[in-house]
């Protein structure tokens, strides 16, 4: 079985998931310049980060012509429409998204509240 992170992406399937299902896995979807890898962490997490071998995949970024290919999983072509009019109707907007994290509405309501106090627009993306 893989057992170094940086050959995962060499290795077959199962391999791969025997290494993802081990408890000191830790897949992250960013790139390391984002976030410290966690054997670089000081504290309570230092004992955890030394068991765990990380992988960092970069941004997980599904390619345009797939995205067009299949509009329906991106909200139709009327959803594209009401996108692209939003975008042209005004500044950038700020992004704001929890990736699949679930959030209290208060969560929402706050980051909301903040966006409207600086003047900006908003898309908000539910995971």
């Amino acid at each position: 079985a893989a057992t170094n992170p940086a050959s995962i992406a060499a290795t077959s399937y199962e391999d791969w998931r025997t290494w993802f299902l081990s408890p000191e896995a830790c897949m992250t979807a960013h790139t390391a310049e984002l976030m410290p890898r966690l054997s670089d962490l000081d504290g309570d997490l230092k004992d955890r980060a030394l068991n765990c071998r990380s992988l960092f995949t970069g941004f997980w970024v599904i390619d345009d012509a797939s995205q067009m290919s299949d509009l329906e999983q991106f909200g139709g072509m009327e959803g594209l429409r009401m996108m692209q009019r939003f975008l042209d109707a005004g500044p950038p907007p700020v992004y704001i998204g929890w990736g699949s994290m679930p959030i209290d509405a208060s969560v929402l309501t706050k980051a909301l509240f903040q966006v409207k106090q600086a003047g900006q627009r908003a898309i908000v993306v539910g995971g």
